[in-house]
């Protein structure tokens, strides 16, 4: 009996231990550890739902905003079931303005409310951006305030941005992430198993998913989100592939672009191929790989 209540004793020592342990790296964590200061002003983006794709989007965008504001971004990344795997574990490398925060904030508001706690530490002014929209207005952030959060998830730009700036600034941003070693390899392998000498050319479709999306493609005429797929059909992939394909041949002049045949069916269609390239279609639905695989020459 003394024995077992030694052992029990033994066992609420080192739970505390541990307990305090965990609490006093919190506090570490949160204050000393951000390198935060008066002389820089922040955008702070939680990230906490989305699948991979979509949070490197919103990464994406939220990097334009804080340069056109002059302003250093600051993310955190935590893993959901819709993405679960940690930002580290993925990317080595990341644009100069932009850095991952040193721990994952605790979800929902009480991730506002340790921004807002680590501001008063360090005597840093705070305000939380509730946005919605596609458009993000510019009167928080070229202002004043030190810190400004905020938990939008989702294809965001600055207001008066040129769509040109924003799709170059995307791209750019893209080609600064750097992956970790292992799906560097990957991507090499896939490279020389199947696209070498040639030109790959990325399709990717994405289906609703009711149990995981909601609406988060930007509008065309109304001012309502609209879902994958909407005003990106399978029919409109297709031919956009179709004028890829008239790209890379040499058509000749009895062969009509618009034609209803399918690409090497067309008896007066003989192209010659000016370069060699393959289509990487990837999609989560089965049907539109389908299709679109009856598309590939």
């Amino acid at each position: 009996m003394t024995n077992i209540t030694g052992i029990y004793i033994l066992y609420i020592l080192i739970l505390t231990s541990l307990l305090l342990n965990i609490v006093s790296s919190q506090v570490t964590l949160n204050f000393d550890n951000v390198n935060m200061n008066e002389s820089s002003k922040y955008i702070v983006l939680h990230i906490q739902k989305l699948g991979f794709a979509n949070r490197i989007r919103v990464l994406a965008d939220m990097s334009l905003i804080a340069s056109i504001t002059k302003r250093i971004l600051l993310f955190s990344w935590e893993p959901t079931q819709e993405c679960n795997i940690e930002f580290s574990e993925i990317f080595e490398d990341l644009p100069t303005n932009v850095r991952l925060l040193p721990f994952i904030l605790p979800h929902g508001d009480d991730g506002k409310s340790m921004i807002k706690e680590i501001a008063y530490h360090k005597q840093l002014s705070f305000i939380d951006i509730d946005h919605e929209g596609f458009l993000m207005s510019g009167e928080h952030l070229f202002s004043d305030v030190s810190i400004v959060y905020t938990q939008y998830n989702g294809v965001v730009s600055l207001e008066g941005v040129s769509c040109e700036l924003y799709m170059y600034s995307r791209t750019k941003f893209y080609n600064a992430l750097i992956p970790v070693i292992e799906y560097r390899n990957t991507i090499k392998e896939i490279q020389e198993n199947y696209f070498e000498n040639v030109i790959m050319i990325g399709i990717h479709y994405r289906e609703h998913d009711r149990l995981y999306d909601w609406n988060v493609v930007p509008p065309l005429d109304t001012p309502d989100a609209r879902q994958f797929g909407d005003g990106a059909s399978i029919e409109q992939f297709q031919h956009i592939m179709a004028h890829i394909h008239n790209h890379y041949v040499s058509i000749t002049n009895t062969y009509n672009q618009h034609t209803t045949f399918k690409y090497g069916t067309n008896p007066d269609f003989n192209p010659t191929i000016q370069e060699p390239y393959k289509f990487y279609i990837a999609s989560n639905s089965e049907k539109a790989k389908t299709e679109l695989l009856k598309y590939v020459v």
